[in-house]
């Protein structure tokens, strides 16, 4: 785990990316990924996840807030010459 907040500890995981290709979106291919994934997560013992998604990707927020997920801080992403 990478992401800078107070809470981050060693052993947590970082879910850094989880991503279909629009011609697969809406089908349940997220939900079964999410799922193995979440299953991997757990063992051999439970552990906390940490996912960082950009502040506009509504759509990346409601579908982890449907396994749990809830903002617990912000911080800069350099893009480029920018940072979101």
């Amino acid at each position: 785990n990478s992401l800078p907040h107070a809470d981050a500890a060693e052993g947590d995981i970082e879910l850094k990316r989880l991503y279909l290709l629009a011609s697969h979106q809406g089908g349940g291919h997220g939900a079964r990924l999410m799922d193995a994934f979440l299953a991997w997560l757990d063992q051999p013992q439970r552990r906390t996840l940490w996912v960082g998604v950009w502040s506009e990707n509504l759509g990346a927020q409601r579908f982890y807030a449907r396994y749990g997920c809830s903002k617990v801080g912000e911080y800069d992403f350099p893009v480029g010459d920018s940072v979101d």
